[in-house]
């Protein structure tokens, strides 16, 4: 595709962890996405398999892979991908994708479009559908409280149980205070200032904490409708088979961002309701609904970890 005159230049970032078939139909919907000015960064994290060869052969020039040693998380893949950016393709603008998403053809051009139309905006997410029921929203754009030690959303997680189906309430441009890690539009003023992603998540609230950090230093974070993907949601965790390590990784990465980002009177109020209501409420989560009582073992651990972690604030 030839590149339009004016359009800034994107470099795309995916990651893969043995998410071939997943890898392979996210690649093939962005071939058809109608922005011409961008790249795409494969960063692979030690797959087991033959998922690198696979995706070199199959995809040739229109990917640029990094196959890194062994597993470094979404955080740290996708890191060692926008450094590589920044020093060789010079972008205007970082995309991070999730590589079990797929993508509408005019996802991009909105992105860039709603972070083009303000100067201040440093971030911007659109509004994501789960795969399995396509006009089920599961995310759009959240807010933090750090007295609630709760990451909100408007639409909440477990959406797909609560049948929120799109009818355009969600439909506008507007500023937010955090958007998802699923599909995020980094300016690289943003990046400049404030660096990448922290690599201590491994995976999950690194998109809170990202937003947090370029919201503090005085970018806004956009949210538009326009931009549209379909996520099928956890996959590198349900086909390695380590769903359990995710609940490990969500209530340890909680604390590291309370300790980084909230006061004293915040921090102990989270550790308050952290281990007393909070954690018979993810129990009860655990057991009744996703049906797996080893998370609760794991989400533990995660939390006991998460209170011992020594974590340097972010300045």
């Amino acid at each position: 595709m030839q590149v339009k005159p004016g359009q800034p230049k994107v470099s795309i970032i995916i990651g893969n962890w043995n998410g071939l078939e997943d890898t392979r139909e996210c690649l093939e919907s962005l071939k058809k996405i109608t922005y011409s000015n961008y790249d795409v960064i494969l960063v692979d994290n030690k797959s087991t398999g033959n998922d690198v060869q696979v995706l070199r052969d199959e995809f040739t020039d229109y990917i640029h892979v990094i196959e890194n040693e062994k597993d470094y998380g979404f955080t740290g893949g996708a890191n060692i991908g926008m450094k590589y950016a920044m020093v060789n393709s010079r972008p205007d603008y970082i995309l991070l994708l999730n590589n079990d998403t797929i993508v509408d053809a005019n996802f991009l051009t909105y992105l860039v479009e709603a972070a083009e139309s303000r100067k201040s905006a440093g971030v911007v997410g659109g509004k994501i559908f789960f795969s399995r029921n396509p006009n089920q929203i599961q995310i759009v754009w959240g807010k933090t409280d750090l007295w609630h030690w709760q990451i909100f959303l408007p639409v909440p997680r477990y959406s797909l149980y609560r049948k929120i189906v799109d009818k355009g309430q969600y439909n506008y441009l507007r500023d937010v205070e955090w958007v998802s890690g699923c599909v995020i539009l980094i300016k690289k003023d943003v990046i400049n200032k404030i660096g990448l992603l922290e690599e201590s998540y491994f995976g999950g609230c690194e998109d809170y904490d990202y937003c947090f950090r370029a919201k503090k230093t005085g970018f806004a974070i956009l949210y538009t409708h326009r931009a549209q993907i379909w996520h099928k949601n956890a996959q590198s965790y349900i086909k390695n088979k380590i769903e359990v390590q995710r609940a490990y990784f969500d209530a340890r990465n909680r604390f590291i961002f309370m300790k980084k980002h909230a006061s004293k009177p915040q921090y102990m109020l989270f550790i308050l309701n952290c281990f007393t209501i909070y954690f018979w409420y993810r129990t009860a989560v655990f057991v009744l609904i996703i049906r797996k009582p080893a998370m609760v073992a794991s989400h533990f651990k995660g939390m006991m970890d998460g209170f011992s972690l020594k974590v340097d604030p972010v300045l």
